[in-house]
């Protein structure tokens, strides 16, 4: 999977319609963030990297960027 792949997944489990940027913040730019958000979120890098996250990884989590580090070495290019 590419990064914009990723991006794209990302965007569909937060139901965002807007693109997301790797440099926003999760907290104050992304109007869908939530505890939702992360329990979805915590399921697709399940489902698609077998990675196995926490709901406290995610206090530090702040930008889209870090959500996609999470999975970089399981990305293409």
């Amino acid at each position: 999977m590419k990064r914009a792949e990723l991006l794209e997944n990302i965007k569909e489990a937060m139901q965002r319609d807007k693109d997301l940027v790797e440099s926003m913040n999760l907290r104050t730019d992304v109007e869908e963030w939530s505890s939702l958000s992360i329990l979805t979120l915590i399921a697709l890098y399940d489902e698609l990297f077998n990675i196995e996250l926490k709901s406290t990884d995610f206090e530090k989590i702040i930008t889209i960027k870090d959500l996609v580090d999470i999975a970089k070495d399981k990305l293409e290019g």
